[in-house]
Formats: structure tokens, C-alpha cells, sequence
């Protein structure tokens, strides 16, 4: 093991082993050998020699294993201890001996994932040299660029241009010292190249990706950016360049859904069926039921709800089958990707027929809030509240609780909207975990922003009283820009000014740039989709303010190409 990899080691489960072995440094342990006078004198002991022989497996030790106590080997103690984070007192112990062996198990492991990382990246390299296609794609030299000390981003910042915001995070992201960072900056920039139309500077950027793994995924998210964009010929001939199955079709089942409502139904449901039959070549039987589980659902929006049952009914039989998985955990949360397109199909009491198939708390929260939200659109509030209400965590009902309010809102039934509103309000009280909390009054605040596009200030009044209980500034701060938004949306200028100056208050409390910026850019598309075009830009505006100051390389690299997707939506 070379000294790099050991220390990185021990760096990695410093925190892990200190706490399983904490010293005294006041007074030498109870065992401690070295005290006495016959190991100090070189007397052979069992411990002396299993301490040498675990120090020589580790590195530290080069000597003979031959259980007498010698200066190398105090050194070695001590350069072990110093390394792991203890006095280097060089003394022998039990207890170091213990701590050496939870040290050693814990850094096989490491090593033994380590090795399983370098594999998959194998494979994934030798699947893209295998393709004249992808051949190119890969960095041979495997060379680091190194960022241009001496550009001056200020005229990027002055008039900014999604083509300068994105050249500036390139740059950024070139300074990244480590790898596995620069690399997943990298796969954020590529995606807003290829969704503002710079496929060549897209693939360029691949390019610069060292992990061959990483390089199927951004091809993956080039393909979904592009169908993003409407642009599913494009988005199709890089799908097709993917080599992994699994990666290939999660591309085309983004294109699908496009399809479904730019290029036609027929064609998507085509499209669809290619992907399920594509799907059966897979080895991850789970990813195959959520792909098709998915496709399911394409098909039942396409007009063939037929078809789309019989497909769902064979999955089930497949998930019931005791040799598709090895466990139930798994079973079980492929069952929660059926239910859950039961639900999406408009289907609610076949999901929740499931119920007791799926396993798992989160996976079977999942399914109960689908399905009161479907039975709510359907205009089945009893059984809606019934659904939510089987919910165990306060957290998720009350969330589930705003929803079905805001379905009731819209379908004009106002005094038990609020009411619901109320209660769910009431059931956030009790959520001990402050996060938890803020999530949970969020939620319902934003279900009330919904209400409040029908019945106006007195729920975005409850919404901005809700934010009175968020501890998170983050999440206090997107609730607040969703409410100001709304207001504008609904002619209320006043309020919508004084609501944004309090979305302004709650975004400069939030700790990171980094977090600041993105919430901005997500704020932004929001009011695009709304057509609120000067909103959004003054959100964006917001934005790169705050990204002109961010030091870090791998938070400006991303926040700005975050933000140049942004800029292109405005555009």
C-alpha cells in the first residue's frame, strides 16, 4: 500500500475510530506493556508480535515480526498514532491493538470498495472505446486543464450571456483540486451547454470528464436537455450513443414524455412500448419494473389505458414471483413504483390495493400521498382524507392534508379548503425536528399559494403566517418568492413588493452563496413558467449578484451554470 493511499485511509475513518478507541492521555492504560521492564529490555511477547505484524500489514512497520519491543517500533506506533489522530506516546497497549484491528477491517473495506470503483469505471471505459461513436469522448492524456489566473469576469457579470456564463464556469471548474468535485461540475455545466444549443461546447466539456462513468451519465443528461428543448431528433441520436442499457433508456424515457405532448400520442406510445421491450436485456430487475412501470403511465395518457393495465398486471406477477428478488425490501419498492402509476393513471384504489405489498415507511408514505391526490382531483374528498389520514407521520399528512385542500380549492369548495388548511396547520405543531417542520409548513404554504390564485389574499395571508413557524431560511426564503410571485401574478403590487422584500431578508440569512443562488435560479424558471418575464429576470439579476462573490470553485462553477440555464429560459 503506497503512503498516499494509506493516509487517505486513515484520513477517511479518523472520526469512525477515535470514537471507538478514545485515549486518556493522562495515564498510561492498564495493559500497557512497555511499562513493564521485561518488554522494555526486548523480552518476546504475543502482543509486541501481532502489533508488528498489523503495523507491517498497514505499512508502518518494515521490521521482523519477532515480538520484541525496539525503537522501529516505537517509531512505527507513533507514526500510526499520529496518523489516526491519538497521542503519539509509542505505547504498547491492548487497546491499540484493538483500535489497529478496527482500523485494519474497516480500511480493507475501503480498499475493497475502492477496487469495485475502478472496475465499473473500467467497464464503463472499454464499453465507450468499443463504439466508434464515444471513442472520442474520452480524455487519453488524462491531463488537468488549469483555470486562466488572469481573466477578468467582470464584463460577463455587466451584460451577461448564457455563452459567457458558462465559459466562466468552465473556468472555474478547471480550478477544483479534487477530481470526483470537478468532474460533477463539469456534468452540471454540460447540461446547461447542451440546453442553451452548445452541443459542441457540451461534448467538449464531456471530454473533460476523467471518471468514465460519468461520461455515460452526461450523455444521458444531454439527451434529456435536448428533449427538454423540444429537440427530439437530437435528443434521440445522443440517446442512442449511450452503452449502458440501463442509462439509454432512463434517456429515452425522459424523450417519451416530451413526446407525449409536443410530437403525438401514437408516437409516444410506440416509443414507449420500444423502451419496455428494450427493458426486458436488463440485469437490475428493479430498474426495469420502474422503467416500465413509467412507460405504463405514457401509455394510459396516450389514449390506451388497456394496454397500460395489462402491462402494470404483468409487473405484478413478475414482482410477486419469489425469483425476481432476493429480498422484500426490494419487492417492496418495486410495488410502490406500480402503485404509484396506478395513481398517476388516475387509478387511486388500485394503489392503494397494493399498500400492503409495498414495504418500507417512506416508500408506502409515498403511494398514500399519490393516491389522496388523485382521489382529491377526482373530486373524492372523503376518500382523499381517508388515504391521508393513513398516513403514520404527522410531517407527510399534514403535507398530504395542504394537497387535497388545494384540489378542494379548485374545485370551488373554499370553506372546507380552509378548514383542511387549518387542521394541517395544527398538525405541524407537534413536529419535533425543525427541519421537519419547516418542510411541513412549507408545503402547506405553497398548497395555500394555489389557493390563493383562485381566492386570493386571505390564503397567501395563511401562507405568509406559516413561514412565521420555518426555522430553515432556505426554505422559508423559496415559500416567500413563490407567495410574492403569486401575488404579482394576481395584480396585487403592494403586497407582492412587500412580500418580496421579505424574500430578500430570508435569502441573505441563508449561510451558503451557493444555496442562495440556486433557490434564485429555481425561483426564476418558476416565473418564466408563469410568464412573469420581469420577475423572473429581477430574481436572476439577484442571483449573479451574489455568484459575482462566491471564492469556492466548485459552488461558482455550478451556481453559474445553473444560473446560465436560467438566463436561457428567460431569453
Amino acid at each position: 500500500m503506497t503512503d498516499r493511499r494509506r493516509l487517505s485511509i486513515f484520513a477517511a475513518i479518523y472520526l469512525a475510530c477515535v470514537c471507538l478507541a478514545p485515549v486518556d492521555a493522562t495515564a498510561a492504560p492498564r495493559d500497557d506493556f512497555t511499562n513493564r521492564k521485561g518488554d522494555e529490555i526486548g523480552a518476546p511477547s504475543e502482543l509486541v508480535r501481532h502489533l508488528q505484524q498489523m503495523l507491517g500489514k498497514m505499512g508502518f512497520y518494515t521490521g521482523e515480526a519477532d515480538g520484541r519491543m525496539n525503537e522501529r517500533l516505537r517509531d512505527s506506533i507513533e507514526a500510526y498514532q499520529r496518523a489516526t489522530g491519538r497521542n503519539p506516546d509509542g505505547k504498547v497497549s491492548k487497546q491499540l491493538a484493538e483500535h489497529m484491528e478496527t482500523q485494519d477491517k474497516v480500511g480493507t473495506m475501503l480498499e475493497r470498495l475502492e477496487t469495485v470503483r475502478d472496475e465499473k469505471i473500467a467497464v464503463a471505459r472499454q464499453s465507450l472505446l468499443e463504439r466508434e461513436e464515444t471513442r472520442h469522448l474520452l480524455n487519453k492524456d488524462g491531463d488537468k486543464e488549469f483555470a486562466d489566473p488572469t481573466r477578468d469576469s467582470s464584463g460577463c457579470f455587466a451584460t451577461p450571456s448564457e455563452r459567457c456564463l458558462l465559459t466562466e464556469a468552465v473556468e472555474s471548474a478547471k480550478a477544483i483540486f479534487k477530481p470526483e468535485l470537478r468532474d460533477w461540475a463539469y456534468g452540471e455545466i454540460l447540461v446547461s451547454q447542451a440546453k442553451a444549443g452548445m452541443i459542441d461546447e457540451a461534448i467538449a466539456t464531456v471530454r473533460r470528464i476523467g471518471d468514465a462513468r460519468l461520461i455515460v451519465v452526461a450523455l444521458r443528461d444531454i439527451s434529456r436537455a435536448l428533449a427538454q428543448q423540444n429537440r427530439l431528433k437530437e435528443a434521440r441520436e445522443v440517446a442512442e450513443l449511450i452503452p449502458d442499457r440501463a442509462k439509454r433508456l432512463e434517456a429515452l424515457s425522459a424523450i417519451v414524455e416530451v413526446m407525449l405532448v409536443k410530437d403525438g400520442k401514437r408516437t409516444a406510445q410506440d416509443t414507449a412500448e420500444e423502451i419496455i421491450k428494450d427493458a426486458r436485456g436488463l440485469d437490475d430487475m428493479l430498474k426495469r419494473i420502474t422503467i416500465d412501470a413509467q412507460m405504463a403511465a405514457v401509455i394510459s395518457k396516450a389514449g390506451n389505458a388497456k394496454r397500460a393495465l395489462t402491462v402494470l398486471n404483468d409487473l405484478q406477477q413478475i414482482i410477486r414471483n419469489p425469483r425476481s428478488f432476493a429480498g422484500a425490501g426490494e419487492r417492496g419498492v418495486a410495488m410502490r413504483h406500480v402503485a404509484q402509476a396506478y395513481a398517476e393513471m388516475g387509478e387511486p384504489n388500485r394503489a392503494l390495493a397494493l399498500l400492503d405489498e409495498v414495504s418500507g415507511d417512506d416508500d408506502r408514505t409515498a403511494v398514500l400521498l399519490s393516491a389522496a391526490k388523485a382521489l382529491a382531483k377526482a373530486g373524492r374528498t372523503d376518500e382523499a382524507l381517508a388515504a391521508a389520514g393513513r398516513i403514520e407521520t404527522d410531517r407527510y399528512r399534514a403535507v398530504a392534508l395542504g394537497r387535497v385542500a388545494a384540489e378542494m380549492a379548485r374545485r370551488g369548495d373554499e370553506e372546507k379548503s380552509f378548514a383542511l388548511i387549518s387542521y394541517a396547520l395544527r398538525l405541524t405543531r407537534g413536529i419535533e425536528l425543525p427541519y421537519a417542520k419547516s418542510y411541513a409548513a412549507g408545503q402547506i404554504a405553497l398548497s395555500l399559494v394555489d389557493i390563493g390564485l383562485r381566492y386570493g389574499e386571505k390564503a397567501f395571508s395563511r401562507a405568509l403566517e406559516a413561514t412565521g413557524s420555518m426555522e430553515s431560511d432556505q426554505l422559508r426564503a423559496y415559500v416567500l418568492w413563490n407567495v410574492a410571485n403569486a401575488q404579482a401574478r394576481m395584480a396585487m403590487s403592494a403586497d407582492a413588493t412587500a412580500t418580496t422584500a421579505l424574500a430578500n431578508r430570508a435569502t441573505r440569512q441563508m449561510i451558503s452563496s451557493f444555496d442562495q443562488v440556486w433557490m434564485l435560479a429555481d425561483v426564476a424558471a418558476e416565473r418564466i413558467a408563469a410568464g412573469e418575464t420581469v420577475l423572473a429576470r429581477a430574481a436572476l439579476d439577484r442571483g449573479l449578484d451574489i455568484a459575482r462573490g462566491i471564492t469556492d470553485a466548485s459552488g461558482r462553477a455550478r451556481a453559474l451554470a445553473r444560473l446560465a440555464a436560467a438566463l436561457y429560459d428567460v431569453r
